[in-house]
């Protein structure tokens, strides 16, 4: 699978808990973020129009993860990549969660976690009816 810059199948919708819900068109790639509960991190996310802040930096992917789903406040989460830590989970501000050996080069969730943080690729699937 390889990252590209496009308009994710998935929007945001909150319920007045503000536990994010998917509304899938049919079938979209997420990832799964799990044991991240760390400043609450943990939910999926989905490619986001953001960029980081290294995009000018050459060499350093510029894709970037928007939480869309989990997570127990309104706080925006993001996954990223960072030259000096490797994938990171934060908010731009403060990363709060980096992949445990910052030198390997590889998809986020290709890459070890310390801690048991699991991230994972997953889908969100519309449910089927059973008659």
């Amino acid at each position: 699978i390889s990252a590209q810059k496009t308009e994710p199948c998935v929007r945001q919708v909150t319920n007045p808990n503000y536990t994010a819900v998917c509304s899938v068109c049919a079938k979209g790639s997420l990832l799964s973020v799990e044991k991240a509960s760390y400043v609450d991190c943990n939910g999926l996310y989905s490619f986001s129009s953001a960029t980081n802040k290294f995009d000018s930096t050459d060499g350093v992917p510029t894709v970037v993860f928007v939480r869309i789903a989990g997570g127990w406040s309104q706080n925006k989460r993001f996954l990223y990549w960072n030259k000096d830590s490797g994938w990171g989970i934060g908010d731009f501000t403060d990363t709060f969660h980096h992949q445990a050996v910052p030198s390997e080069m590889n998809h986020p969730w290709q890459v070890s976690w310390p801690g048991n943080i699991s991230v994972t690729l997953s889908s969100c699937q519309l449910p089927s009816v059973t008659l």
